[in-house]
């Protein structure tokens, strides 16, 4: 079991993991990017690189979670992944879509699942510069499992960065401490939207 740190495909992180490696070793303008390719489990591929997958648009915020190049060229963009990126006016935007055709897919088979893949990006800048990244799998598994303040954020992203949601998430990490559930369950209540009926 693991925590998925962005709100996407888990097969796609792998790759959003080596990116944002590429990425840390050098500054990049997305305008500057020539080349992404990207080293891709060959049973992900159907899943994360669809024949419209880097060529159009996300044909809705769901089609994007299952679009790699869109994702990477994202990334690249907003320097994260989030569930901002997965909204309407995110999916529409040409700029990111130009730097989506610059990511090339390579089948890359290793042993194992698709889920357990390593990761490999190389970003190609136009000044000559190349940005290479690695990682042995995608975080948030039990392998890489995501550490405390990680977590924290993707809990509090999540709440919509809602005030009370840290001290929910105090409540959470120390729950064994509480006398019973209704501090905790008042919190949630405050914090999550109403039901439509």
């Amino acid at each position: 079991m693991g925590i998925k740190p962005y709100p996407s495909c888990q097969l796609m992180h792998v790759t959003l993991d080596a990116v944002t490696a590429a990425l840390s070793v050098g500054s990049a303008d997305p305008a500057q990017v020539v080349d992404i390719e990207v080293h891709v489990h060959p049973d992900s591929v159907p899943i994360v690189c669809g024949p419209n997958a880097g060529v159009a648009a996300p044909r809705s915020t769901y089609d994007g979670k299952f679009d790699l190049p869109w994702s990477v060229a994202a990334l690249v963009h907003d320097g994260r992944i989030d569930v901002a990126t997965y909204t309407g006016a995110s999916i529409a935007r040409d700029s990111v879509l130009a730097t989506a055709r610059t990511v090339r897919v390579v089948e890359a088979p290793t042993e194992g699942p698709a889920a357990s893949a390593p990761g490999h990006a190389i970003v190609t800048l136009d000044d000559g510069r190349v940005l290479e990244g690695r990682v042995a799998g995608s975080r948030g598994t039990a392998a890489f499992p995501l550490d405390d303040q990680q977590l924290l954020a993707k809990f509090i992203a999540n709440c919509g960065d809602h005030p009370c949601a840290p001290e929910l998430a105090d409540r959470i990490f120390g729950l064994a401490d509480e006398p019973d559930l209704t501090a905790v369950l008042d919190l949630a209540a405050r914090i999550a939207p109403a039901p439509l009926h």
